[in-house]
């Protein structure tokens, strides 16, 4: 007997497939997409607020809960709701266990390996539940299923990271069919109150599902929000069903009631009701637009520098969800598909939230969806069309797997998509401070200043208390205003640095964001360099520098453990660190020539083919220099800085049209960036093309206007 269905579509053609064969056939069809998961799921660490996370957890295992800020000085003493403290036990727990059954200290390399465990057995867990074989004993509609979920992966991908997020997935997929069920029970006695405390009742699961999301991330604010939602939407979507059940109110009321109050069942009391709400605006800091200073926040269409196959197919998934909702009229699953669409919008407006587009967008195919009209089924489930439009989607996901997956093994995909995470275990190289902080820690606690790249990584193994500890939540516009101005570097990010009376800083060089100040630094006599490594640099003030050529000794070490490498793509990046090195220390020949070592193990490294030919190009080799450019975008498309110096190497070889081209590329992927503007100005007044070179530097003095060589530029081509 066939499995009960959730789906009016009619069934296909006879297959010979009896229902157990069709059961095996169909869990079968599920595995490529649990290997792709863990494919994607077993990769080295480098999530950066981990750290933080398994600290604060080692203090409440010790009995310390936080209810202040305890890592930072120019925030002590400010109240902290923690809404991830079961998150960061389960963190603090998993770094002790790993430790000990290796019988190693606590040092970076013991804990990724248990955290690298951690992360593939939640993501394991989490695909399982997506990929469930839907119901429906359509073998057209199930077929179809594969490359949805497929491509529901390859928007989850960027987020299957360590952090309190990836819960926050697996509670939104228990949650949405638990709602679903509360609403559509069928109507009988009432059910009294105790019930609804009842995890084994329709309406009581949610309520528990509340009360522990609540514990390990503050997104549990959905719930209440999902059944409001549900309530609002039931009558439309029996209406659509001809469903005849009369909708209970006072069930839907009470669920409602019991999942506002189990948001308030945290250590925070009170505050985990209102907390959510209060930091929905962080991100734009009134008046400290942190987008400009946190990557994730920034919308997912000018995601810098990365993510180029990830925002094609996101697109499609768009189109997909539209289309399935069509072919679902008149009876689509309302709730799922609002809820997908919400999460889309939101995911445009800022990446971190790809992840529960993704989730949602997989969940779409398990709804009780209606199927398209008649006509358009008998057309879709004639013999020939049905078996062409049966085995289409599955060829297309076993030829995208034939892709993917070696390209995710050899971390072709990840160099693509500009990421710095790559394939197998152990630790991302060159992205934490770890013979800084080891520095650090050897000398008595001071104020410090670290970017927020090395901030969590110094609060886990010092004792130092920090200018701004990477909590966006506990720190005004104006402390933003005033890191991004020391990041920045200059006379002025040193003169801030003595007005908060700092006397250490600890700098992650991987995201280059902090290289001006690391120059400051450098050619400061007040600030010598401490210790140095692929992953970062420490400065102390009025401290006798150590003996020997510090940042020598760690060009070297770069370099050693760059070639003693097995996997080229990390050799690559180490290569790049050392480089990065040598270029601080004043050796711009050394520096080029180990980024040619690092070409030698991976030809198409965009980071290693940018900075050669920014080499290339301050010797005035604009031929080699285009060439390198050209190359890295070749590798990722989105490398806009590449585009423009291309641009720019373009103009300087006379080529007009080409470089007119590069910088409309550029422009088109970062839009705010006056520099693009004002070259793509130039280029265009060089082609002749003099109105469309006024409104490019119009562009860019908006972006810029107190750039008084702009508008002088803008006023001559305007008088002309």
């Amino acid at each position: 007997m066939n499995e009960p269905s959730e789906n009016t579509d009619l069934p296909g053609p006879p297959t010979g497939v009896g229902s157990g064969g069709m059961r095996w056939a169909r869990l079968g069809s599920r595995l490529p997409l649990l290997v792709t998961a863990l494919l994607l799921a077993w990769h080295s660490l480098g999530d950066l607020d981990i750290w933080l996370h398994w600290r604060v957890g080692g203090e409440i295992l010790a009995g310390r809960f936080p209810q202040s800020n305890l890592f930072t000085f120019s925030a002590a003493g400010v109240p902290w709701f923690d809404h991830e403290w079961l998150f960061q036990v389960l963190i603090a727990g998993v770094g002790k266990l790993a430790t000990a059954l290796a019988n190693a200290p606590t040092d970076p390399a013991t804990l990724a390996a248990g955290w690298n465990t951690l992360r593939l057995a939640l993501v394991l867990v989490l695909t399982t539940l997506l990929v469930r074989p839907t119901q429906s004993r359509s073998h057209l509609a199930d077929a179809w299923t594969l490359p949805a979920q497929l491509l529901g992966l390859g928007l989850l991908w960027p987020r299957l990271t360590i952090r309190p997020e990836l819960i926050s997935y697996l509670m939104l997929v228990l949650t949405i069919p638990a709602i679903e069920k509360c609403m559509q029970a069928p109507p009988g006695r009432r059910p009294g109150w105790r019930s609804y405390l009842h995890p084994g009742h329709e309406c009581g699961r949610v309520s528990w599902l509340a009360l522990v999301w609540a514990q390990f991330h503050g997104f549990a604010v959905l719930v209440p929000l999902l059944v409001l939602l549900a309530g609002i939407l039931f009558p439309l979507q029996a209406k659509l069903n001809r469903n005849r059940q009369p909708f209970d109110w006072r069930r839907w009321a009470t669920t409602l009631a019991f999942c506002w109050l189990a948001l308030g069942l945290t250590p925070a009391g009170w505050r985990g009701w209102v907390y959510p709400f209060t930091v929905i605006g962080q991100f734009t800091g009134h008046g400290a637009d942190l987008r400009g200073t946190i990557s994730e926040l920034v919308p997912l269409a000018r995601s810098p520098q990365s993510l180029f196959t990830t925002i094609l197919l996101f697109k499609v998934a768009v189109l997909w969800g539209l289309g399935r909702i069509l072919l679902a009229w008149p009876r689509p699953n309302i709730l799922r598909s609002l809820v997908f669409f919400a999460a889309a919008w939101a995911a445009w407006f800022s990446a971190r939230n790809l992840g529960f587009a993704a989730v949602a967008f997989m969940l779409l195919p398990g709804g009780d969806w209606g199927g398209p009209p008649q006509p358009i089924r008998r057309i879709l489930h004639a013999r020939a069309v049905s078996r062409t439009l049966t085995l289409l989607p599955l060829a297309a996901a076993l030829g995208a797997l034939l892709v993917w997956w070696p390209g995710i093994i050899h971390d072709d995909f990840y160099l693509r998509e500009g990421v710095g995470r790559r394939f197998g275990g152990g630790l991302t190289p060159a992205v934490y401070p770890i013979d800084a902080t080891a520095a650090l820690a050897g000398q008595k606690p001071q104020r410090t200043f670290a970017n927020l790249d090395a901030a969590a990584f110094v609060i886990a193994r010092t004792a130092n208390p920090l200018f701004i500890d990477g909590r966006t939540e506990l720190f005004p516009a104006a402390t933003w205003n005033t890191y991004n101005l020391i990041k920045q570097g200059g006379t002025g990010a040193l003169a801030e640095l003595d007005r908060q009376r700092v006397t250490a800083v600890c700098l992650a060089q991987g995201s280059g964001a902090a290289d001006g100040l690391a120059g400051s630094l450098q050619n400061e006599q007040d600030w010598s360099l401490q210790a140095a490594g692929p992953g970062g640099m420490l400065w102390v003030k009025n401290s006798p520098p150590p003996s020997g050529d510090v940042l020598g000794r760690a060009v070297s070490s770069a370099r050693e453990s760059a070639r003693s490498c097995a996997r080229a793509a990390r050799a690559a990046d180490l290569f790049l660190a050392a480089s990065r090195l040598a270029e601080l220390a004043g050796l711009p020949a050394q520096s080029a020539t180990i980024l040619q070592e690092g070409l030698s193990r991976r030809p198409d490294h965009p980071g290693l083919l940018h900075n050669l030919g920014n080499r290339e190009m301050a010797k005035g080799d604009f031929p080699a220099a285009a060439r390198h450019f050209a190359a890295a975008v070749e590798v990722n498309p989105r490398q806009s800085g590449s585009m423009l110096n291309a641009g720019v190497c373009a103009l300087n070889l006379g080529d007009a049209p080409g470089a007119v081209t590069w910088f409309r590329r550029a422009v088109a992927l970062d839009p705010d960036d006056f520099q693009g503007w004002a070259n793509l100005g130039v280029a265009q007044m060089q082609n002749g093309d003099r109105p469309s070179a006024i409104a490019a530097l119009e562009k860019a003095v908006a972006l810029r206007p107190q750039d008084p060589g702009l508008r002088n530029r803008l006023r001559q081509l305007r008088g002309r």
